[in-house]
């Protein structure tokens, strides 16, 4: 697709991760645009470099985010897709993950359907368990040392950037895991509670929400864990992140706010850190 005609697309979606006010005809094309503030003028510039640096070179990074959808939100999914359609990294795929009953809905189906059509081959849709999801995916050695896996909830919006600076970011590194800072979006897309975290340290290991959201995991690594428990809920997440965190030292931290996780995920996420650190159910 000519890259301006991409731009006529992405311009009404370029304030997904810092909502501004849209003048009537924002979707004209990018030479004549007339921008609202002087932010979203520095956030297309930015979103543009990214785009050319992204498309112009080889990576050995690629990312397969995984979206697990407890209960179906079409607005929660639709921005979560937006987000990850819009990236200006080209290497990445998605990974559906829904539990049965959502999947039989028509509605449901015709909504991921369309964005099949829109984008062939980034998604595919799994009712299994999510481990062997992963394993279906058939992913060689050599794919595994060089994917990274990162778990999406509906309404939980990365930056049209993200994808492109972490991939920068492992360039120089080699990292099994990277964790970058984030904030907290509301179903006004008001962007609130700025988690800026810190470089890593063993010490956290029990202190699980310090790397929280907005974490990349080698898919290698991940098949050497194996099995999440609790697969349908923040739990296993949890169980996920302090395992992995075992397994390796090499965890790099991203100090850059790429990842807007959804208010509600946030609230569930500290309830079972709580109630797993006071329970202390974490197995190895």
């Amino acid at each position: 697709m000519p890259f301006s005609s991409l731009l006529r697309r992405l311009l009404p979606q370029l304030n997904t991760t810092h909502p501004q006010p849209q003048k009537p005809g924002s979707d004209i094309p990018a030479q004549s645009c007339v921008y609202d503030t002087p932010y979203q003028a520095h956030l297309f510039t930015k979103y543009k470099e990214s785009f050319f640096r992204a498309h112009a070179r080889n990576w050995d990074v690629q990312f397969l985010l995984v979206l697990t959808i407890h209960s179906f939100d079409d607005i929660a999914f639709c921005r979560t897709m937006n987000a990850l359609t819009q990236q200006s990294f080209p290497h990445w795929k998605c990974l559906l993950f829904l539990k049965i009953p959502h999947y039989e809905e028509e509605h449901v189906k015709h909504l991921i359907a369309t964005y099949n059509r829109a984008f062939p081959e980034k998604f595919s849709v799994s009712t299994k368990p999510l481990m062997e999801a992963l394993a279906n995916c058939s992913l060689t050695y050599q794919d595994q040392q060089r994917v990274f896996v990162s778990f999406l909830a509906p309404g939980d919006i990365l930056d049209l950037t993200a994808l492109e600076r972490i991939a920068s970011f492992q360039e120089n590194r080699s990292a099994d895991i990277i964790y970058t800072d984030h904030d907290t979006v509301d179903n006004f897309l008001k962007h609130e509670h700025p988690q800026c975290k810190p470089d890593w340290n063993p010490e956290f290991l029990n202190a699980t929400y310090t790397i929280g959201p907005a974490t990349f995991f080698r898919a290698s690594l991940l098949q050497t864990i194996g099995v999440i428990k609790s697969q349908h809920s923040e739990e296993g997440i949890l169980d996920l992140i302090r395992r992995a965190c075992e397994h390796t030292e090499a965890i790099c931290h991203l100090p850059e706010t790429l990842f807007s996780a959804s208010f509600l995920r946030t609230q569930r996420h500290r309830c079972s850190s709580v109630q797993l650190d006071k329970n202390n159910t974490f197995t190895r």
